[in-house]
């Protein structure tokens, strides 16, 4: 069975949604917040910083994206994608990873599948495969290319991210139940007359309450009732 759970709303997946929504936004808003035209050719090389002299130039919003895509992506111009005539801060292949992403933590939302192997490597290695071809020289990947097995990479992230969150729900909701529980169990003992050491339950003075008499010690049973002699009385 694929399905970890029963179809139904995981309000905690909301966290990772929102997450992954604001910043494949953030991606086409920092290229929309430059004028036209103004960033064409930022390729470089993952790990260092290559285009200090076009980001200082920027507004702090789109400064702060770009240097973060400048230091994590190659922002290869020929493997990016363009918005408002301006170079976008990740790549082709890194998009897709963010859009599919936002799509698994969605689909998360209602429906939380179990963590397979199979399906895992179904979405990792179309990327892997096609990263590897090219980087090896086998052929050159398209953009099209780089979007679709980013997305089936980002999708099973997105997927495992809701499961993740799933999980804490579900901890969460198993605490809460056992205290509850707790809680009824100790209310319970106290209604049946868990009180504190040496003090009397409620039956003990029943008897007392209804004028019924306590038993007596054996060989004394009869004494209450033994007659009485009658002093008032005298003899004609």
């Amino acid at each position: 069975m694929l399905e970890a759970s029963p179809r139904q709303f995981h309000p905690l997946v909301l966290v990772p949604v929102a997450i992954t929504t604001a910043w494949l936004l953030i991606m086409f808003l920092a290229p929309l917040s430059l004028p036209s035209g103004s960033v064409t050719d930022l390729s470089g090389s993952v790990g260092r910083v290559d285009n200090a002299n076009q980001t200082s130039k920027m507004n702090p919003f789109a400064r702060w994206v770009y240097e973060g895509g400048d230091v994590n992506c190659h922002q290869k111009a020929s493997r990016s994608l363009y918005v408002n005539g301006n170079e976008m801060p990740y790549c082709s292949r890194d998009l897709g990873i963010f859009f599919g992403m936002m799509l698994g933590c969605m689909f998360g939302l209602y429906i939380i599948l179990d963590l397979k192997l199979w399906y895992i490597l179904g979405g990792l290695v179309p990327m892997g495969i096609d990263g590897v071809g090219q980087l090896l020289g086998f052929w050159e990947s398209t953009n099209p290319v780089r979007l679709l097995t980013g997305g089936l990479a980002g999708f099973i992230t997105g997927i495992a991210l809701g499961f993740i969150f799933f999980a804490i729900e579900q901890a969460i909701e198993d605490r809460r139940k056992a205290s509850a529980q707790a809680k009824a169990r100790a209310n319970g003992s106290g209604a049946l007359g868990g009180g504190p050491p040496g003090a009397q339950r409620p039956e003990e003075h029943v008897g007392e309450k209804h004028g019924s008499h306590k038993t007596q010690p054996d060989g004394l049973e009869g004494v209450d009732h033994a007659e009485k002699p009658d002093y008032g009385k005298k003899d004609h």
